[in-house]
């Protein structure tokens, strides 16, 4: 039995928007326009334009007198939809193997066979509407026997999830207005003129004298939204990973032969992924060996997009060095399994000023080739990077996660680590406390007793008052023990000094109204 899903982008009539089929809250609406005659014709509107009287076919001047201000008027680009949508459809593959294009707003997937691995449709509907929600995009979405009728349960439905029973095509889809079946202006057209509006009244009239008044069209869609004619669903299939192959005349074991042989293959890739303003993100190079052996597979994968030939040899000689080639090498195949965008940059002829955007991009990109040499040395698991967190508490400012997750920007992560304050090159986690003598009571700090010695004070720099997160108010689920805003802390950076050691900058803090001191980092 076939299961066909379909995933609605926007189909007219749109329903009337509310919290269920417009989750948000607050957008403005938003009217795709395009030229015809000299005049701006709306091509298509979402649910709130539609809702406040917005229609295709009508001039932008109109359309606008009927919306708020705040509406959004974009020009329709008709390939870029396009193409946006190929990228929706090899995202769904996760879901099928199956995905086509239906028209311009919507995806058929098959999912025969595939509800148990997802537990059930249900389960599967949701997951789709999560990864959708991730995406920022609207969905409706239906299940059904046939494609057609999946795609007019989510066009004309009015539900977000909508699952048609086996075998009840007829039953449910007689409510639906003739447009679900997606017939051609002209069938329309006479259908209305006999006032058979919906899809229940043209399954009552004679099957016989269809065909010679509205065309055999018709007789087709009915066949094929009830299951009894065959639609074809052509899959997008996602493009085939860029890969530069070499085959030698013979197996060899000379380790100058292969070298040679795999610094070829990357230029020639860099070549490629220079002409598609891509980079590398996960390489694979194959070593296929002699007497049918396995062939030997080395994968690299980088921290961020890079296509430089001397960066990405020096991630696999060391592999390529230590590899089995068994009884020879017969072929070796360099594939780019995952690649990220990395556009042209028109270069300036004298040097880039300090701070500058092309400046930046080369920071990001050798502090990324100096990541992907610590991952191949070390090991994926043992090289973490800082990743800034909206928090002004110190040891909450940033979290440590594994470097190769994203790429990251080093002008951004300085600036959430630094901020308008200097802060210590090293934190203590936890807090170490700390004995504090002063001049006089809230007075300039005198002497630090830290770690059983006494650490006199040159210089002390403060205070720095830093409060409690005040979202954080009340929330005992993490095991925190904040009072609020009530909670404060003083810091200061002093300079200290004991005989035989050499001097020290602390960042120590005084806990309010707790009145207990604290060593939270050092600058080393």
């Amino acid at each position: 039995m076939l299961r066909t899903l379909r995933k609605e982008l926007g189909q007219h009539p749109w329903p009337t928007p509310s919290r269920e089929n417009n989750p948000r809250d607050g957008a403005p609406p938003i009217l795709l326009t395009t030229k015809h005659a000299g005049r701006d014709i709306v091509v298509d509107c979402c649910p709130l334009a539609y809702a406040g009287g917005a229609r295709t076919g009508m001039d932008v001047t109109n359309a606008r007198a009927l919306l708020p201000a705040t509406t959004l008027i974009v020009p329709h680009e008709p390939q870029r939809i396009a193409s946006k949508l190929s990228t929706l459809a090899q995202k769904c593959n996760r879901f099928s193997p199956c995905v086509g294009i239906r028209d311009d707003r919507s995806l058929v997937l098959d999912i025969t066979g595939t509800q148990q691995l997802h537990r059930g449709e249900p389960r599967l509907l949701r997951s789709i509407h999560r990864m959708m929600k991730r995406l920022g995009m609207h969905a409706r979405i239906a299940v059904a026997d046939t494609a057609l009728c999946a795609w007019a349960f989510a066009a004309f439905g009015g539900q977000l999830s909508t699952i048609v029973p086996p075998n009840a095509q007829r039953a449910m889809m007689s409510s639906l207005p003739a447009a679900a079946l997606q017939l051609e202006e002209p069938a329309r057209a006479a259908l209305a003129q006999l006032g058979v509006v919906t899809v229940g009244q043209i399954l009552a009239l004679p099957r016989r004298q269809l065909p010679s008044r509205y065309g055999t069209q018709l007789t087709l869609r009915i066949d094929q939204a009830l299951g009894h004619a065959l639609e074809v669903i052509e899959p997008i299939r996602p493009k085939p990973p860029l890969r530069v192959e070499r085959i030698f005349d013979g197996p060899t074991t000379h380790y100058e032969s292969v070298t040679v042989c795999a610094k070829a293959l990357l230029n020639d890739l860099s070549g490629e992924l220079l002409l598609r303003e891509r980079g590398v993100r996960r390489l694979h190079l194959i070593l296929h060996r002699a007497q049918r052996a396995a062939p030997v597979c080395i994968a690299i994968v980088l921290s961020r997009a890079n296509r430089e030939t001397r960066h990405l040899w020096s991630l696999l000689e060391p592999h390529l060095a230590k590899a089995n080639m068994g009884d020879g090498i017969e072929a070796i195949t360099c594939i780019a399994a995952s690649t990220g965008k990395i556009p042209h940059v028109q270069r300036a002829l004298l040097s880039e000023a300090p701070g500058s955007e092309p400046e930046q991009e080369g920071l990001d990109q050798r502090i990324g080739e100096m990541t992907d040499t610590l991952v191949t040395r070390f090991g994926a698991e043992h090289v973490v990077r800082q990743q800034p967190v909206e928090s002004h508490v110190p040891e909450r400012a940033s979290i440590f996660i594994n470097a190769l997750e994203s790429p990251h920007n080093y002008k951004q992560l300085m600036s959430a680590r630094v901020g308008t304050q200097p802060r210590p090159s090293l934190l203590f986690t936890p807090p170490e406390s700390a004995k504090v003598v002063s001049l006089w009571p809230d007075g300039p700090v005198h002497l630090v007793r830290w770690r059983g010695d006494p650490w006199r004070v040159q210089t002390c720099i403060g205070p720095e008052r830093i409060g409690n997160e005040w979202w954080r108010v009340g929330n005992r689920s993490s095991g925190e023990h904040d009072d609020g805003c009530t909670t404060f802390r003083d810091y200061f950076r002093v300079h200290v000094t004991l005989e035989d050691y050499p001097p020290r900058w602390l960042w120590i803090f005084q806990q309010e109204p707790q009145r207990t001191w604290c060593v939270h980092g050092e600058w080393t």
